[in-house]
């Protein structure tokens, strides 16, 4: 994401949320050269979802499907 910054150094932590039998499994941000962010999301499959954003933050939230 183009000219956007990571607030907090915790925001680049890489994240594994496998037990959590959810749709996301890891989560990985990183700030690039540049001046812009990149996010990586690797989901255990796909499900709908959707982007808002609020003032500084980008929210992207996952449907739940239930049980795997």
């Amino acid at each position: 994401m183009d000219e956007t910054r990571l607030s907090l150094s915790n925001f680049a932590r890489f994240m594994d949320t496998s037990f959590f039998g959810r749709a996301v499994n890891t989560l990985d941000a990183e700030q690039v050269q540049g001046g812009g962010t990149r996010i990586v999301i690797a989901l255990a499959r796909q499900v709908p979802y959707s982007v808002t954003a609020s003032e500084d933050y980008l929210y992207i939230d996952f449907q739940d499907v239930g049980d795997w």
